[in-house]
């Protein structure tokens, strides 16, 4: 089935599922799960982005997995989205008791009318983390590809993963893509693109190959990619086998949202080049 077939489904059963609940039982609780949800994904890129910076202020000599580093992301944000819920529960207890009597939001037409707005931000949370599923599967994909290649294995390239395929067809949509990257340090196109160019370039074939390509040869020449490969904390990732770390490296980032190369890791479409090459 077509990504955007999929997603639309989702978005109608998330509809009438909030529309009969909200009917049926008001639509406070319902804009607080959303709200304390959007709360909770904050906290998940807060995470992300301050623990390595945490980890090496205190001069801890281990690099953390980046399935712990998930791990430890996910559950400061289910906890911040279950404190919000159970707060926003008590103080709805608090004002109107069990019942809801009285107030206009307590069921009926106008609670379900009322609960499409926090349909649309919890359906905004979940394309976030599709986008996050999306790229873990892409840069997945890539250290699995320069892999193969470097080891001139003659089985034919794994299919482009589904989620990344479906996260590309929501970013076709410019307004979306454009507010996702100001938000989301992790799905960043130019972010990723950086992380997914460090994971390629571990094969020597690949990188003789990319590197004869114009636009990643003009990366190349503004930000230097072996420099950017050979900092320390990114360095002793690659080497030590946490490869998924690369993505999660602030540094990256940092790099990738360089002024003069923004751009040209922003517009760079990996995949492309690597179906231009026969992969």
């Amino acid at each position: 089935m077509e990504p955007l077939y999929v997603l639309l489904i989702a978005f109608v059963i998330i509809l009438l599922w909030n529309f009969i609940q909200a009917w049926r039982f008001g639509v406070l609780l319902q804009i607080a799960w959303s709200i304390g949800l959007a709360l909770g994904l904050w906290v998940f890129y807060t995470v992300c982005r301050g623990l390595p910076e945490v980890m090496e202020a205190l001069n801890l000599s281990f690099v953390l997995n980046w399935a712990w580093m998930l791990g430890i992301a996910c559950g400061a944000a289910v906890l911040v989205t279950y404190l919000f819920r159970l707060g926003c529960y008590w103080i709805q207890r608090r004002l109107y008791g069990y019942d809801m009597g009285g107030t206009m939001m307590n069921g009926g037409p106008c609670g379900a009318l009322i609960s499409i707005f926090p349909t649309l931000l919890v359906f905004a949370c979940l394309l976030f983390m599709l986008r996050m599923a999306g790229t873990l599967t892409e840069l997945k994909w890539y250290s699995q590809e320069a892999v193969r290649v470097q080891n001139a294995e003659e089985s034919r390239a794994e299919p482009f993963p589904y989620l990344a395929r479906m996260r590309d067809e929501v970013e076709s949509n410019q307004s979306w893509v454009r507010f996702a990257d100001s938000i989301d340090p992790f799905g960043n196109r130019a972010n990723r693109n950086a992380a997914g160019l460090l994971l390629l370039l571990r094969s020597t074939r690949l990188e003789r190959y990319l590197l004869s390509e114009d636009k990643i040869a003009a990366i190349d020449r503004v930000a230097d990619l072996d420099r950017i490969a050979n900092r320390p904390t990114i360095r002793q990732s690659l080497a030590g086998g946490y490869l998924m770390n690369v993505a999660f490296r602030p540094e990256v980032w940092d790099e990738a949202q360089d002024a003069s190369v923004r751009h040209l890791f922003r517009d760079l479409r990996l995949r492309m080049h690597l179906e231009a090459r026969g992969m």
